[in-house]
């Protein structure tokens, strides 16, 4: 294998937007009804995604009909609500087309191209129709597949196992500081993504990505 980088993204608020209070007022709504304000159930974005039962289903630990179901009864909704759950679930996406033209770019250059994401099987098959480019993108290292989710340094390292990239060639962007943070301590060169497409585009010219 060549010591040229590959470029890492992260998927949410990376790849795509994330509106994580969609997600909150439409499962509110489910609970409560039309009238319901945000969060009214007490089910935070960060208690279903970020939580210690969503980060067990992001590494793949809980079934996806499981782990809704769960959701189905925190909410006291009954097992015939599910598709409205799973909707609520996937709502949080915006596209991001400055981002996606960037992606596109970088795989035209010819660099490889993974994208490095904590994730799970139902937002997985409700994106990948709307992302095309992701197909040309050389891999996907995803939490649910591997079993470890970002910041754990076995996510990193065993991407890097895996791929057999030295961590000196990996170009990653993520949005979270605590992510990025790691990967840095691993020796990976890596940028917070902040909203600023123009500094990232800029992070990866630096390291010699042809865009």
């Amino acid at each position: 294998m060549s010591d040229a980088p590959v470029v890492c993204f992260d998927l949410g608020d990376v790849l795509v937007r994330l509106r994580f209070e969609r997600c909150a007022l439409q499962l509110d709504r489910l609970a409560h009804g039309e009238a319901a304000e945000p969060r009214r159930s007490g089910l935070t974005p960060a208690q279903l995604f970020t939580g210690r039962r969503g980060m067990a289903y992001a590494r793949g630990e809980i079934e996806p009909a499981i782990f809704f179901d769960e959701v189905c009864q925190e909410l006291g909704l009954p097992a015939a609500s599910l598709p409205e759950v799973v909707g609520a679930w996937c709502a949080i996406f915006e596209p991001w087309p400055a981002m996606q033209d960037l992606a596109t770019r970088v795989v035209a250059s010819g660099a490889p191209v993974w994208l490095l994401s904590n994730t799970d099987p139902v937002h997985m098959a409700h994106l990948r129709p709307q992302l095309p480019f992701l197909e040309r993108f050389q891999g996907l290292w995803l939490s649910y597949q591997t079993g470890t989710a970002k910041p754990d340094p076995a996510y990193f390292t065993g991407f890097a196992k895996q791929t057999g990239y030295a961590p000196e060639q990996c170009l990653f962007i993520d949005d979270r500081p605590d992510n990025v943070a790691q990967a840095q301590a691993l020796g990976w060169r890596a940028v917070l993504h902040r909203g600023d497409v123009a500094e990232v585009e800029a992070f990866l010219r630096h390291h010699g990505i042809a865009i």
